[in-house]
């Protein structure tokens, strides 16, 4: 059969007004020569015959109407006008219908409203936090400035270099923070490669060495007697594994003897990477909340995106970033994700 060919959808415009103004439903059984039509042009043109139209209301006001209707050309209207498609229960079943269509409608405009209101909120959010720590990045950029200067100007040279030194760890700062937001806000697939784990542990380690001594914290990495086989993407692990670590390094600078270990392992097909620190412990309230953006106790030191990020990297690898903590007691924090058959499963729809 030869597809029919697509014509406008018509309706009587008048029925449709009538419903709009009146807000009541309206069944029409005879439309040619119902009194309240009989100046209608578009129920004679488009030959209505039968019609029922209700109104949508709410629970907040009117959202529209639903209309049904039969035509019948003029030389068949004599013969069928006995004839009756419409009655009382199908106008009732078109009422309720029309209600509850109308509360889905508000239902579906609430929601969608809640969640452009939540959008905008979190992205106020994010452009203050944002704000306050580029502010602070400025601030002390600014200083750096100052010191530079006076140094220039009465020829001192350790005061240069102290305000050069403070000038490349904002400059740290703020690549570390533009690198954490684009880590946090792009969603990607890992990388994978199959490798030992152990000489990118060795990095990162090296990488915190020198604040650790900076710190009076010690730094303690239980490499392994076998490698660590397993697929990652390197350059993910390593920013994962670098915030994690810098975090528990940050956490004991105030500790006496100080100290955190990092142990690497494979059980039960996944991969595992502990790291342990002796600092003051993460309270029950502070854990709940840990891993949500610009959520940060290191003060103008941190930019509250480091655990998020190392979590959604984790997260990516088909594992996860979770820590178990008492206030006074050692700190663990856990990567894991699977070994390699099970990621490159999971990355291929597999089960």
């Amino acid at each position: 059969d030869s597809p029919r060919p697509k014509r406008p959808l018509a309706i009587s415009r008048t029925i449709l007004d009538y419903v709009c103004r009146t807000k009541d439903g309206v069944l029409t059984s005879n439309a040619q020569d119902d009194e309240r039509w009989s100046n209608a042009e578009s129920v004679s043109e488009l030959g209505i015959h039968e019609a029922i139209c209700v109104p949508m209301q709410g629970r907040y006001g009117f959202v529209g109407v639903i209309y049904i209707d039969t035509s019948i050309s003029p030389g068949k209207l004599a013969q069928l006008e006995s004839q009756q498609c419409f009655d009382k229960e199908h106008l009732m079943l078109m009422m309720a219908i029309g209600g509850q269509a109308a509360l889905a409608i508000e239902d579906t405009q609430f929601y969608r409203a809640m969640v452009q209101s939540e959008r905008l909120a979190a992205m106020g959010q994010t452009i203050a936090n944002l704000s306050h720590h580029v502010k602070n990045i400025l601030q002390g950029v600014s200083g750096a400035n100052y010191l530079v200067e006076q140094g220039i100007k009465n020829g001192d040279v350790p005061l240069i270099k102290q305000g050069w030194e403070m000038v490349q760890r904002n400059q740290e700062r703020i690549s570390n923070l533009v690198l954490d937001m684009l880590s946090y806000s792009k969603q990607r697939e890992p990388e994978l490669t199959t490798g030992d784990l152990c000489p990118l542990i060795k990095e990162v380690m090296d990488m915190v060495s020198p604040s650790a001594n900076a710190a009076g914290v010690e730094l303690q990495w239980r490499q392994p007697d076998m490698p660590i086989m397993a697929s990652f993407d390197a350059e993910a692990i390593h920013r994962a594994l670098l915030n994690v670590v810098s975090n528990a390094v940050d956490a004991t600078s105030q500790t006496a003897g100080g100290k955190v270990t990092v142990e690497a392992t494979t059980a039960d097909a996944s991969v595992e990477i502990r790291v342990k620190d002796n600092g003051p412990g993460i309270s029950e309230e502070d854990a709940a909340r840990i891993f949500a953006p610009f959520e940060s106790s290191k003060g103008t030191r941190g930019t509250g995106l480091g655990l998020p990020v190392s979590q959604k990297i984790m997260r990516e690898h088909g594992g996860d970033l979770s820590l178990v903590s008492k206030p006074g007691e050692e700190t663990c924090f856990l990567l894991h994700w699977p070994t390699e058959t099970d990621v490159e499963n999971r990355a291929t729809g597999g089960g």
